[in-house]
């Protein structure tokens, strides 16, 4: 009698090697980027905090706090506008995942290259059901526009009499080029050609690119404006906790605000982690001429170190109430 063939017939193919779950893969990439971001923020930090501990000058501790958090108000016009350019584009902009996102995408500005601030906002937003291609377009926008603001600016202040003469002859083509090469790509012609051409490389089926539109471009303008001030009284405030000669002219104001704005642009445009060297050099000439060598010095280190605090601090804060509200 035959036998039937098997219920079970045998598969002799070789077995697949095993592939590891890809939520696995995902978080051993965030846990890298989230090391890499810790080290870099903790080697800006544990360098600030040298240089203010080799300063003569002894910061009013009250005054630095101050400070720190006039910074971290600051923040808030620039990065309500990055909120409603994502809007604008559809994409998810509810106030505190965004807020969240943008402030935890500062930190990736001490790695090198900066591209991580682009990284960890689109990679938060995108996580929200956003799309990846508007988020990263929205993130060049809002920088883009903040370093244009300034690099005008600068150009504008080493216009006035009582600045410019104080300021060398290379800080005035500096913030020459750094105003038209900033300003140029952020006019909404051009940023429009140039989300065209980056989605048609990336994502050719998608129907119709984001547009900057001229009235979110001048919204823009005035929320960066608004930023810039901000983190020009955090700089008074740091020079007036290391000195208290140092009145709240119209003067002295103008001179902080020039002393951030060149300075921050050119150390965006560097490359190097955190603007170093490049941003707190050229801090450092501008602020002497009105609040004196060694007081311009200090303040610049203590500017550093308050502006790297608010952040983490605010970083925490946020963080903390995202995992709250997750638990609830």
């Amino acid at each position: 009698m035959a036998a039937g063939p098997s219920p079970h017939p045998v598969d002799n193919r070789p077995a697949a090697p095993h592939q590891p779950p890809i939520r696995w893969v995902k978080r051993g990439i965030e846990a890298t980027v989230l090391a890499v971001v810790l080290l870099a923020f903790g080697q800006t930090l544990s360098d600030a905090a040298r240089g203010l501990s080799a300063s003569p000058l002894r910061p009013s501790l009250p005054v630095a706090v101050l400070s720190a958090l006039v910074y971290a108000a600051s923040m808030l016009p620039i990065s309500l506008y990055w909120r409603r350019v994502l809007a604008a584009w559809g994409q998810p902009a509810a106030p505190g995942p965004v807020l969240r996102a943008y402030y935890m995408g500062n930190l990736g500005k001490y790695v090198p290259g900066k591209a991580m601030v682009v990284v960890l906002r689109t990679r938060a937003v995108r996580a929200l059901g956003g799309q990846t291609a508007p988020i990263a377009a929205s993130v060049f926008v809002e920088t883009l526009t903040l370093m244009a603001v300034g690099g005008v600016l600068a150009g504008l202040l080493l216009l006035v009499p009582g600045l410019a003469m104080e300021q060398p002859w290379w800080t005035k083509l500096l913030a020459f080029g750094l105003a038209v090469g900033s300003a140029g790509p952020i006019c909404p012609p051009v940023m429009n050609r140039l989300i065209a051409f980056i989605q048609r490389r990336r994502n050719p089926d998608q129907a119709e690119p984001p547009r900057l539109t001229w009235r979110l471009f001048s919204v823009g303008w005035l929320a960066a404006a608004a930023s810039w001030v901000g983190m020009a009284l955090s700089l008074w405030l740091a020079v007036r906790s290391v000195v208290d000669t140092f009145p709240p002219s119209g003067v002295n104001l103008l001179a902080c605000l020039l002393a951030v704005t060149l300075p921050v642009v050119a150390g965006f445009l560097s490359l190097i982690p955190g603007g170093l060297l490049v941003r707190d050099g050229l801090m450092v000439a501008l602020l002497a001429p009105a609040a004196g060598p060694e007081p311009a010095l200090a303040a610049t280190v203590l500017v550093r170190l308050a502006w790297i605090g608010s952040e983490a601090l605010v970083c925490g804060i946020l963080a903390a109430a995202g995992v709250a509200r997750r638990s609830q």
